[in-house]
């Protein structure tokens, strides 16, 4: 090229050929050659290739262009005056390629800045090294580690092809069902041999191929080239060319050059003989992996166990075929091709061995709990234990279990919800291996549901014998069995564990009883069975009820002091009122988690705050006061008998907590876990006192700054206890005037709730409280102010008066409740 420019500067022909140009055409040329070097610009990408930390065309151009232009200037440095006219404007040329090169050699070769990246092995989990804060993904790959302890299986092959030497081929099989661990075997194998007498060839990869010469042509090049023979190319390629006319028996059209060359048919055998003698000289065994050969179409398979048999006749050569036997016999037959040729082909079979099911527990097992613990979230081991050892019992294989990995343990762990992990674990694994089973049960949440089943729902188990017949038809129609997704199941759902065991009384299996342990377990893990927390396992994060568990949960959790507790519960204060009781009858979960010393802090605050509550009555529920009073007990019955003294002391003897104490202590006596006898024995004691104090002292309970609705009730039922109820009518005749008339009628009138409204009508044995005389006296004397000593007067005169409802009550029936708490 510098001897071209010589010649061009020697006889001026640029410059000739310019000026004879018109100055019209000579700008059009110069355009036109801007334009074209624009586009070539834009074409190549050369700015972009010349900030590329990669060699590329660029590098190859200004290479070739400096190195020429450095010729042509060094014709002139030595003086050929008569060879060069004009080189002044080659230096600028020059100086700007030599800028290029340098901004190249900045460039080429800069390490670019490299993400950690998001694929991990499952190893990695089982020692702890993974990073739980970023996404990441379990790398579904063969590896190179060994897991199920085969390392003697690996160790023994090696020993057997460092020992091999034969001027013949040596074919193992290695043999093994899908996901058995045939390809992480191999790479164990390649790992272990670190020795410079083997040349590797692992990865040919024939499903590549799309036909039969392309295989054939893919299979022998392969090895051929990565051998590192020292035979050309071009003899490889007529070697591969006239095997392929043999074997599949096609002719190709030869170039002109070869139509020379006198292929006879011993021509393969020459070949072999030379590929034979190279292979001899190097030294080295030929190490040929051919694995996942089931994956062939079967004709291609019978094409490469026929290379194998009859062309790869190569000395040193190991060839392994790795395959699931099953498969690919089944293969072979459907083209008429007898199994048995395997066993001319192979000379040593290797079979998989099954993976110990302990092993496969052990791997499950640590790998959930590990990525648990990572995140630190909560969980039963025993029932991981459980689910893992299911999975290995019923040969769920790694591949499987990697994939469920990813597919929702790992995204649970990264965004962790407040659900029962065993009972995630379950529904999840139905969902991506059983869709049909999985939709078959969020359809049917009431075969499911054993615990918050709803009223709707309980009525139907009064005939049980009909619903066993139901229960164990749909689940048979389902298809629940014994197996994989049966023995799951039966983690979560009792009605299924009923089904696999029994097949009756599925009414036992209901878990309502709020003293019941395993009731209690599933309130506050949020199981799968609860009707409250079904559905946050398919389409809800969260609903009321599991908001409630966590906030309870937190209240026994975080708050110790005073302080902190005493603002939680003015947070609860703050509550709707049915949600308060939900929120205290939830407490009682929690008690037995607690301290002696966080139950006592608890109890003397909700003591504190009693009257703070609004006393709400739901349907067939306790009230408001009646379950905080339940919470108190519950909370108190494990404290020290003098600090419940002390504690207790003062409330015993206010007379406006009579109620509370003697709610309190009803709860002590029906105690399910514990024996509070001295405690009983103490508020008896002091409960007398108090009733004797306010009788003997004619403590009038019905003056405005001390009524609570229905507390003196409870010196009538102390009176009508010891045989002296007829005290109770001297005591309200006492406390009877204008002012306490209607409180004193209020006390006397019960409120019941039903599906028909809200009933009011004077307690059955008002008559044995009152003088009911004295109690129409004041009533004709009193007027009412408002609506609720309306209703008062309307009751009681629709008592002495006899009048029935509709339902043949006497009694006034309201839609909506009237609070009789205040009535002024």
């Amino acid at each position: 090229m510098a001897a071209v420019l010589v010649f061009l500067d020697n006889k001026n022909l640029i410059s000739n050929s310019i000026h004879t140009l018109p100055g019209s055409v000579l700008n059009v040329i110069f355009i036109l050659g801007g334009v074209l070097i624009f586009l070539f610009i834009m074409k190549y990408k050369i700015f972009k290739n010349i900030l590329s930390p990669l060699v590329n065309r660029v590098d190859f151009f200004v290479v070739f262009s400096f190195s020429t232009l450095i010729l042509f200037r060094v014709t002139a440095f030595l003086k050929y005056s008569k060879a060069t006219k004009n080189i002044d404007y080659v230096e600028i040329f020059i100086l700007l390629l030599g800028i290029v090169l340098l901004i190249r050699d900045i460039n080429v070769g800069k390490e670019l800045r490299k993400k950690k990246s998001t694929v991990v092995d499952l190893k990695q989990i089982l020692d702890n090294k993974i990073d739980c804060t970023v996404p990441f993904f379990v790398r579904e790959d063969a590896v190179g580690y060994d897991l199920f302890n085969r390392s003697s299986l690996v160790t023994n092959l090696l020993t057997s092809l460092k020992n091999y030497t034969s001027s013949e081929k040596f074919v193992v099989s290695l043999e093994g069902r899908w996901g058995s661990g045939k390809t992480t075997f191999l790479n164990n194998l390649i790992e272990e041999i670190k020795d410079d007498d083997f040349i590797i060839i692992d990865d040919f990869e024939p499903w590549l191929s799309e036909s039969k010469e392309s295989l054939l042509r893919n299979l022998l090049n392969t090895i051929l080239m990565q051998s590192n023979l020292d035979i050309s190319r071009r003899e490889i390629d007529i070697f591969i060319k006239t095997t392929s006319e043999l074997v599949l028996g096609k002719k190709y059209v030869n170039p002109i050059i070869n139509a020379i060359e006198n292929v006879e048919q011993n021509y393969i055998s020459n070949i072999t003989s030379d590929i034979n003698y190279m292979i001899d000289r190097q030294g080295k065994k030929i190490l040929f992996i051919i694995d996942n050969l089931d994956r062939l179409k079967p004709d291609s398979v019978y094409l490469v166990l026929n290379i194998v048999n009859n062309i790869l006749n190569f000395h040193n050569l190991i060839v392994i075929l790795s395959y699931d036997r099953d498969e690919l016999e089944n293969g072979l037959r459907s083209i008429n091709i007898s199994s048995k040729y395997l066993d001319k082909i192979i000379q040593q079979k290797l079979v998989m061995p099954p993976v110990k099911k302990s092993d496969r527990n052990n791997i499950y097992s640590r790998t959930i709990r590990n990525l648990l613990d990572s995140k630190h979230i909560e969980y039963n081991i025993e029932e991981v234990n459980k689910f893992s050892k299911i999975l290995s019992d019923n040969q769920v294989g790694l591949r499987d279990f990697k994939r469920f990995l990813n597919s929702s343990i790992i995204p649970f762990v990264l965004n962790a919800r407040k659900i029962t992990i065993i009972d995630y674990l379950v529904i999840e694994f139905i969902r991506i291996y059983d869709g049909t089973l999985y939709e078959d049960i969020y359809r049917n949440p009431s075969y499911f549901i054993s615990s918050d089943i709803g009223w709707e729902n309980s009525f139907k188990y009064v005939n049980s014998k009909k619903i066993d017949q139901e229960m164990n038809d749909l689940f048979k129609n389902i298809g629940i069995e014994d197996n994989l997704t049966g023995k799951l199941l039966q983690l979560s759902f009792p009605f299924v564990e009923n089904y696999l065991k029994y097949k009756a009384n599925y009414k036992n299996t209901i878990n309502d009883g709020r003293n019941n342990p395993v009731y209690q377990n599933i309130q506050k893990n949020k199981r799968i069975s609860s009707g409250k927390f079904f559905d946050l396992y398919f389409t809800k994060d969260t609903n009321p009820d599991a908001n409630m568990i966590d906030l309870v949960s937190s209240f026994v959790e975080k708050h110790q002091t005073q302080e902190s507790i005493q603002h939680e519960i003015d947070s609860i204060l703050d509550l709707e009122e049915d949600v308060q009781i939900e929120y205290l009858s939830n407490l009682s979960l929690y008690v037995e988690e607690m301290s002696s010393k966080q139950r006592y802090i608890r109890g003397e605050l909700f003591l504190k705050n009693y009257f703070m509550f609004e006393d709400f009555k739901g349907f067939l529920i306790l009230s408001t006061k009646n379950r905080l009073a339940l919470v108190i007990s519950e909370l108190l019955e494990g404290s020290e008998q003098n600090e419940f003294e002390n504690l207790f002391h003062d409330y015993i003897f206010e007379p406006k907590y009579l109620t509370m104490v003697s709610d309190i202590r009803y709860w002590f006596e029906h105690s399910v876990r514990r024996d509070n006898k001295e405690k009983l024995e103490y508020i008896d004691a002091e409960f007398k006192d108090s009733i004797e104090r306010i009788l003997s002292q004619k403590v009038n309970l019905f003056e405005r700054n001390i009524y609570i609705r229905l507390n003196a009730l409870q010196i009538y039922f102390y009176l009508e206890k010891i045989n002296a109820s007829s005290q109770y009518k001297e005591y309200l005749q006492y406390c009877m005037n204008e002012e306490t008339y209607f409180r004193i009628l209020s006390d006397l009138v019960g409120i019941t709730e039903g599906s028909r409204g809200y009933s009011y009508a004077m307690r059955d044995n008002f008559e044995n409280m009152v003088d009911v005389d004295l109690l129409k006296d004041y009533n004709g004397r009193v007027e009412s102010v408002n609506e609720k000593q309306d209703l008062l007067k309307e009751v009681f005169e629709n008592q002495l008066s006899g009048i029935k409802d509709e339902y043949g009550d006497i009694a006034i029936r309201l839609d909506k409740s009237i609070d009789l708490g205040t009535l002024e």
